[in-house]
């Protein structure tokens, strides 16, 4: 199963991870942010997070749309499939206060 992608407008796409805010949803959230970053593809302007979604902007004279989806959905199956070997959680108590 593929992440939706949805058009914003004429230079924009978000890639929607999930629909509620989760720690596995964000997790998934910045594995994808991060692989589009280390992936450097050209005409990608900025890229936009939030709690379930990344935004992707770009240059649609320097990569068309339907590039930019074709990388997308390749993309994003491998962080999916990356995503199912567990990595080990590490939880670091913290106290606030006195």
């Amino acid at each position: 199963m593929n992440y939706p992608i949805l058009p914003c407008g004429d230079t924009a796409v978000t890639i929607q991870i999930g629909n509620e805010i989760s720690e596995e949803i964000n997790g998934e959230v910045v594995a994808v942010l991060q692989a589009l970053s280390a992936a450097s593809i050209p005409g990608i302007q900025e890229l936009v997070p939030s709690y379930t979604a990344v935004c992707v902007h770009y240059d649609s004279l320097l990569l068309p749309y339907d590039r930019l989806l074709e990388f997308l959905r390749k993309m994003t199956v491998d962080v999916r499939n990356e995503q199912m070997n567990d990595k080990p959680v590490v939880k670091i108590p913290v106290c606030y206060g006195g």
